[in-house]
C-alpha cells in the first residue's frame, strides 16, 4: 500500500481518537464541576432548613408555622429521606415523611452515625456531613434550649439522598460532552479532509513534475522502494534505459507524460503535441498542428506570446511564457510553458520542444490562501471575543476586543505585568496555569478570574489556552470571554429559585402537577381552595379522584387528564369544577405534558385551573352596562343620532341634537341626512354611508343648517353598529362655529409676525441647536450676509462667521445646551459671499415649548455694528494722536478741576498723571498771568483766551 492510501486511513482513526479523549476529557471536568456545584447548593440549603426545623419546633407541633414548614420541606427538599427529632434519652419523633408523633419510637432507615451528636456539640449546635459510601448528605441542628424538655427532643437531624443528584450531574455531563465531541468530530473532519486534498493534489503534482523533468544525463538516483519517489525514480532510469531503443519508446512516453508537451519545425510550426494536450484542448490532433495552438490563446495574451517567441526564435535561446489558454469545457485557464531548443547533431537548429503547467489551481490555491489569512486577521482583530498570546512570561499580544474588555489599548497592556491587572486573590493560581502550560506540563487549560480594568473596576473573564511553539520560543495562545454577566446570571438563579417557588404558592390560578402515572406531586394552595382537598392529602392521588371536571351544558365528566401526561398542549377550555364537598362553580382549565429534554420523554402533566365566577358576574354586567350605554347616548351634551346606512333615514336622536338643531324628535324621524345639510346634498365623501370597511371614520367639517335657518359648521365623527338588525351609522357632530372663527384669528395674528419679522430692522435667523443649520431668515439678515435665502437656508451657522471666532461661539452654545444660561451675545466678523468681513454683533436665545421646556430651535438677531466699529476705531486714533502730541493738553471743568492731562503735561510739571488730576488746576502755582476764575469765566462767555505763564 502507498503512503497516500496508508495516510488516508490513519487520519480518520487519529481524527475519532483525538474528538474521543476531547470528548472524555470535558466529560469528567464538567461533571466534577457540576458535582462539586450542586453538593454545596445541597449542603447550604441542608443547613438552612435544619435551623429553620430546630427554630420552629421550639415552639411545639401544635404550631401552624411547624405544619407550614413540613409542606415547605416537602416542595423545597424532594432529595430529603426524612426530618427526625431526636435525643439520646426520649428517643426518636419522625416529622417528615411522616407527621405527628408514633407511640413507640421507630427506626430511623438509614441509620444515622454513632457519634453524630457528639460531631453537632464541636460544631457549636449545627453541622453538615457526607457520607460518600452510601451516598447521603447528613444535617444536624440543636433545638432551642427554651423548648420543653418533655415534649420536644433536643435535636433536629435531617438526611438526603445524594445518588439521584448525582446520576443527573453525570447525564448533563454526558449530554454536554456528546456536544463537544460533535463540534469536535466536524471540525477535524473538515480540517482532514482540507490536508487530505491538498496533500493528495500535490503529491499527485510532485510526480507529474518528476515525470516531465527527464534529463537523460543527469537523472539522480532512485531512493528506497517503500515510497512514490523512489518508485518514479526507478521508472526514470528505466525510461532513460529505452530511450536508445526508438524514437517511438520517446513519442510513447511523452505521450504518458500528464502535463502537455509539444513540439516546433524551424518555422515555428507545430509537428507534435502528446496526449495531455489532446486531452486539455479536446481535440483530435491533426487540428493541433502548423499555427492552430494560436486560436486557443486569450485575445490579449496573443500579441505577447507571439512577440516573445519570435525573439526567442531568433537568438536561439529557451524561453518561458504565462498566458490563459481555453480549456476544452470553454474556460481560460493560467498555462506555464517552458521550451528549450532543440539541434541535430551537427549544432543545427531544428526547432523547439516545450512542456506546459497548468498553474490555475496553484493561482487558486495562493489567492484562497492569501483571502484565508485577511479572514482569519480579520476574524482575531474583529472577534467579540477577547485573543492574546502569552509569551515571555508577559501579554506579548491582545486583539481589539480584549483591550476593550479591560479599560486600555493594546500597547499598555503589552508593556504591564500581569500581576498589575489582575486580581490578586486570582493571580497566583493563574500564573501556576499559565507556567504549566508555557512549560509544556499541560497542552491544554482554561480559568475563571477577574481581571482590573482601567478605571478600576473587576470584570468576570473565562480564558482558555493552549500551548504554541511561536518565533521559536514557547508561548501560550488562545481566547477570553467576558462570563460577568453569566456571574450575575448565576447569582440571580440562586436568588430567584426561591422567588419562583414562592410565586407558584401565591399564584392567582391553580395549579396541579402530576407524575407520569397521573398521580398528584404538587397543588399549590388557590388549587386547594378550588378542589377542596389539602395538598398533603392530595399527594399521590389519582387526578381523577381529586378533580371533578363536567362540562356546563351535558354535565358530563370530562375526564381531561387522567394521567396527567401523554397530552398534547390544549387551548384553555370552560368547565364546572366540583369541588369535595359538592360545590361547582364555572372554571377555565388548561394542560400540558412535561417532556424531558433531550429525548422528549413525557416526565408527568401540568393542569391550570382559573376560577370564572367573576368574569360570569361581569358578563351581567356588561349586559347592565349597555342599559347604561344607552342612557349616555340620551344624556350625551353633543349632538348624536343613528341613521340607515342605505336610505340615510333618522333611526334615533338625542336630547342634545333636538335641543341644538331646533327640530322636534318626531321631525328629526321623518327627516333624512340630506335635509340637515345646508348646500341640500352631501360631500362627496358622504354621498354612501355603505363603506366596505367598519369602525370609526372621521368625515372632517360640515355645514348644516338649524330650523330657524342658520348655517353651523360642525365636526362629524361616526361608527358603524347594528341597530336593531338594521345597518346603521351612529353619529356626532360637534359644533365647531366658534373655534373656527378662533383659528382664524390665530392665521391673521400668525401673519402678523410673519411681517414683523420679515420687515425687522435688524437681522433674525431661526436654527437648529442640534444640526446648527439655518431653518428661516428675514430679509435684512440676507443683506448683512449677502446672500440669497436659499444659500443661507441649510447652510451651517458656523460657516458664516470667521475662523478665529468659532471657538468663543462653541463654547457660548455648550452653555446654553446645558442651561448654564438661557441667552448669550457676542461681537464677530462675518463673511459675506464677495468675501468682505462685517462686523457683527449676535444675541441668540432658546426657543422655549409651551409646556417652558426648552428646544431645539434658536433664534439670533444679528445687528451690522460696522459703522460703530469704524467710529471707535477713529476714537482710539484720536486718543493716540493726543497721548504722543508733544504740546500740553488739559480738560477740566469750570471749577478748575481737571478730567485729562496728556503725557507731555505731565512730563512738562514734573507731575504724576494721576497726581495732576488731584490737584487741579487750582494746585499750581502762576508766576505771572490771570487767575484760573477770570479764565473759565471768559471761556464760559465763549471767548477764547490765549495766556502766558509760568507754572
Amino acid at each position: 500500500m502507498s503512503a497516500v492510501p496508508r495516510f488516508r486511513y490513519r487520519l480518520p482513526a487519529i481524527l475519532l481518537a483525538c474528538s474521543g479523549a476531547f470528548a472524555l476529557f470535558d466529560y469528567w471536568s464538567i461533571r466534577s464541576q457540576l458535582e462539586r456545584v450542586r453538593l454545596e447548593e445541597l449542603s447550604a440549603s441542608m443547613q438552612r432548613t435544619a435551623k429553620l426545623i430546630a427554630q420552629t419546633a421550639a415552639r411545639g407541633e401544635g404550631d401552624a408555622s411547624w405544619w407550614q414548614l413540613l409542606e415547605w420541606v416537602a416542595i423545597e427538599a424532594p432529595h430529603l429521606r426524612y426530618i427526625a427529632l431526636t435525643n439520646d434519652r426520649s428517643g426518636i419523633r419522625v416529622a417528615y415523611p411522616q407527621t405527628g408523633t408514633s407511640g413507640s419510637p421507630p427506626s430511623l432507615d438509614p441509620a444515622p452515625p454513632e457519634d453524630w451528636m457528639s460531631g453537632v456539640e464541636r460544631a457549636d449546635g449545627s453541622a453538615v456531613w457526607r457520607e460518600a459510601q452510601r451516598d447521603l448528605l447528613w444535617s444536624a441542628a440543636r433545638i432551642s434550649a427554651d423548648a420543653a424538655a418533655d415534649t420536644v427532643p433536643p435535636f433536629a437531624l435531617l438526611v438526603a439522598d445524594t445518588r439521584v443528584l448525582l446520576a443527573h450531574t453525570a447525564r448533563e455531563a454526558q449530554e454536554h460532552a456528546l456536544v463537544v465531541f460533535g463540534c469536535a468530530l466536524v471540525l477535524m473532519g473538515l480540517l482532514v479532509w482540507g490536508l487530505q486534498r491538498q496533500l493528495s493534489e500535490r503529491i499527485g503534482r510532485l510526480v507529474a513534475y518528476a515525470r516531465g523533468a527527464v534529463v537523460p544525463d543527469a537523472l539522480p538516483l532512485p531512493g528506497g522502494v517503500h515510497d512514490d519517489l523512489a518508485a518514479v525514480g526507478q521508472e526514470l532510469v528505466s525510461l532513460r534505459r529505452q530511450l536508445a531503443h526508438g524514437r517511438s519508446e520517446v513519442v510513447h512516453l511523452i505521450d504518458c507524460l500528464p502535463n502537455p508537451v509539444w513540439r516546433t519545425d524551424r518555422a515555428g510550426n507545430c509537428i507534435y503535441v502528446n496526449q495531455a494536450w489532446l486531452d486539455f484542448t479536446g481535440r483530435p490532433r491533426e487540428a493541433e498542428l502548423g499555427r492552430a495552438w494560436i486560436q486557443d490563446l486569450h485575445p490579449d495574451d496573443v500579441e505577447r506570446c507571439l512577440t516573445e517567441i519570435r525573439k526567442a526564435s531568433r537568438q536561439r535561446v529557451p524561453f518561458g511564457l504565462e498566458y490563459r489558454m481555453k480549456h476544452r469545457d470553454g474556460s481560460f485557464r493560467w498555462i506555464r510553458d517552458h521550451a528549450e531548443p532543440l539541434h541535430d547533431h551537427q549544432g543545427e537548429f531544428e526547432g523547439y520542444l516545450g512542456a506546459c503547467y497548468d498553474i490555475q489551481d496553484i493561482l487558486d490555491t495562493t489567492s484562497a490562501l492569501a483571502e484565508s489569512e485577511a479572514r482569519f486577521r480579520g476574524l482575531v482583530e474583529k472577534s467579540s471575543v477577547g485573543v492574546y498570546l502569552f509569551q515571555r512570561r508577559r501579554l506579548a499580544y491582545c486583539n481589539p476586543r480584549m483591550a476593550e474588555m479591560f479599560g486600555r489599548d493594546p500597547e499598555t497592556l503589552s508593556r504591564m505585568a500581569l500581576r498589575q491587572f489582575i486580581h490578586p486573590d486570582d493571580f497566583r493560581s493563574l500564573w501556576r496555569r499559565f507556567l504549566r502550560l508555557e512549560r509544556g506540563a499541560a497542552s491544554y487549560g482554561q480559568h475563571e478570574f477577574r481581571v482590573r480594568r482601567g478605571d478600576g473596576g473587576y470584570l468576570w473573564v473565562a480564558v482558555f489556552g493552549s500551548r504554541i511553539v511561536y518565533e521559536g520560543e514557547p508561548g501560550v495562545i488562545g481566547t477570553l470571554i467576558d462570563i460577568s454577566e453569566r456571574k450575575q446570571a448565576e447569582e440571580s438563579i440562586r436568588k430567584s429559585e426561591e422567588n419562583l417557588r414562592v410565586t407558584l404558592q401565591s399564584i392567582g390560578d391553580g395549579v396541579i402537577a402530576t407524575d407520569d402515572l397521573g398521580r398528584v406531586t404538587l397543588m399549590n394552595a388557590v388549587a386547594e381552595g378550588l378542589t377542596g382537598w389539602f395538598e398533603a392529602s392530595a399527594r399521590g392521588q389519582a387526578l381523577d379522584r381529586v378533580l371533578c371536571l363536567l362540562e356546563p351544558e351535558t354535565r358530563v365528566d370530562i375526564r381531561a387528564a387522567q394521567s396527567g401526561a401523554g397530552l398534547p398542549p390544549q387551548a384553555a377550555r370552560e368547565a364546572l369544577l366540583q369541588s369535595r364537598d359538592g360545590s361547582e362553580r364555572p372554571v377555565a382549565f388548561k394542560e400540558s405534558p412535561i417532556r424531558l429534554m433531550p429525548d422528549g420523554a413525557v416526565a408527568g402533566g401540568v393542569l391550570v385551573l382559573r376560577d370564572q365566577t367573576e368574569q360570569h358576574q361581569l358578563i351581567t354586567a356588561l349586559r347592565e352596562g349597555e342599559r347604561r350605554y344607552r342612557a349616555l347616548f340620551e344624556a350625551n351634551p353633543h349632538p348624536m343620532w343613528v341613521c340607515d346606512r342605505s336610505t340615510r333615514r333618522f333611526l334615533a336622536v338625542n336630547d342634545a341634537a333636538v335641543s341644538h338643531y331646533g327640530y322636534a324628535r318626531d321631525e328629526f324621524l321623518a327627516m333624512t341626512l340630506d335635509d340637515v345639510l345646508a348646500s341640500g346634498k352631501p360631500p362627496a365623501r358622504l354621498s354612501n354611508l355603505e363603506r366596505t370597511t367598519g369602525g370609526i371614520a372621521q368625515h372632517g367639517i360640515q355645514r348644516h343648517q338649524l330650523k330657524d335657518g342658520r348655517i353651523i359648521e360642525v365636526e362629524v365623527v361616526s361608527h358603524t353598529l347594528d341597530f336593531g338588525g338594521r345597518s346603521a351609522e351612529l353619529v356626532l357632530a360637534n359644533d365647531v362655529t366658534e373655534r373656527r372663527v378662533a383659528e382664524a384669528a390665530l392665521l391673521a395674528s400668525e401673519a402678523r409676525f410673519r411681517a414683523l419679522f420679515e420687515q425687522a430692522a435688524v437681522g433674525v435667523a431661526q436654527f437648529e441647536r442640534s444640526t446648527g443649520c439655518f431653518v428661516q431668515v428675514n430679509r435684512r439678515c440676507c443683506a448683512i450676509l449677502g446672500r440669497r435665502q436659499e444659500q443661507i437656508v441649510g447652510a451651517g451657522f458656523e460657516t458664516m462667521m470667521h475662523a478665529d471666532d468659532v471657538d468663543t461661539y462653541r463654547q457660548h452654545m455648550a452653555e446654553l445646551r446645558d442651561e448654564v444660561r438661557a441667552e448669550f451675545s457676542l461681537e464677530q466678523r462675518w463673511c459675506r459671499e464677495d468675501g468682505v468681513e462685517v462686523a457683527v454683533y449676535v444675541a441668540v436665545t432658546s426657543m422655549a415649548l409651551p409646556g417652558g421646556a426648552a428646544s431645539d430651535q434658536c433664534i439670533a438677531v444679528i445687528e451690522d455694528i460696522s459703522a460703530r466699529k469704524v467710529a471707535e476705531r477713529a476714537v482710539r486714533q484720536f486718543q493716540f494722536m493726543v497721548e504722543s502730541a508733544i504740546e500740553e493738553i488739559y480738560l477740566a471743568r469750570p471749577s478748575g478741576e481737571l478730567v485729562y492731562v496728556n503725557a507731555a503735561a505731565a512730563r512738562s510739571l514734573g507731575y504724576s498723571v494721576e497726581a495732576m488730576l488731584g490737584l487741579g488746576f487750582t494746585g499750581f502755582d502762576l508766576t505771572y498771568g490771570p487767575d484760573f476764575s477770570s479764565f473759565f469765566a471768559a471761556l464760559k462767555a465763549g471767548a477764547g483766551s490765549v495766556v502766558e505763564t509760568t507754572h
